[in-house]
């Protein structure tokens, strides 16, 4: 093959390949321009996740905790995210993506977000399913590629509404999901139940 040819196919597919990754890229970015996501980027970039996160083709919105949510973890969940325990970050990262854009009031799109690792279909968890509470809001939320970024000052904990006592039964028939923040003993041992 003539040299000139193959390097021409050569950089017609590396710049195809950049341009294409340029906008999944931005979510990385976007978080790394806030200061405060230190933790939680580098909790994406080495999950097995990784590549479907940033190739998202579908509007959804994703909590984003700060660094300062991860500090006030227990020992035990902040020693699993420094060894990089896939099992603990990829629930992690799976309690903070949902299909939709919460705050755009004409999201129609009810198409699920699917995050698959090894071919198995984590989730497809809809925003009009969630009932938040307990989540402070850190900062203004904005758009990074198909997502909508919310800031959140803690680590969300997600759970059936049917066993969130602390919510009254209208809500709990209204929502099939609770989410609050990860603080309890109880919500620990719920979080690890499954893990090990």
């Amino acid at each position: 093959m003539n040299f000139y040819l193959f390097r021409f196919i050569l950089t017609t597919l590396f710049v195809t390949f950049v341009y294409s990754n340029l906008n999944s890229r931005d979510l990385i970015k976007d978080l790394q321009n806030t200061g405060n996501h230190s933790i939680f980027i580098s909790i994406i970039e080495n999950n097995p996740l990784f590549l479907s996160i940033i190739n998202n083709k579908v509007k959804s919105t994703i909590f984003a905790p700060t660094d300062n949510a991860f500090s006030a973890m227990p020992d035990v969940f902040s020693d699993d995210i420094k060894k990089n325990n896939t099992r603990v970050t990829t629930k992690l990262i799976l309690s903070h993506i949902f299909n939709g854009d919460t705050l755009n009031e004409n999201n129609n799109d009810k198409q699920s977000l699917v995050l698959s690792l090894d071919g198995s279909i984590y989730f497809t968890y809809e925003l009009d399913d969630l009932f938040v509470k307990d989540i402070v809001i850190q900062g203004s939320p904005f758009i990074s590629g198909n997502f909508r970024v919310i800031p959140v000052n803690c680590v969300m904990f997600l759970q059936p509404s049917s066993k969130d006592k602390r919510l009254d039964i209208e809500i709990r028939q209204k929502y099939s999901l609770t989410s609050c923040c990860l603080q309890t003993e109880v919500e620990l041992e719920d979080f690890y139940k499954g893990l090990n």
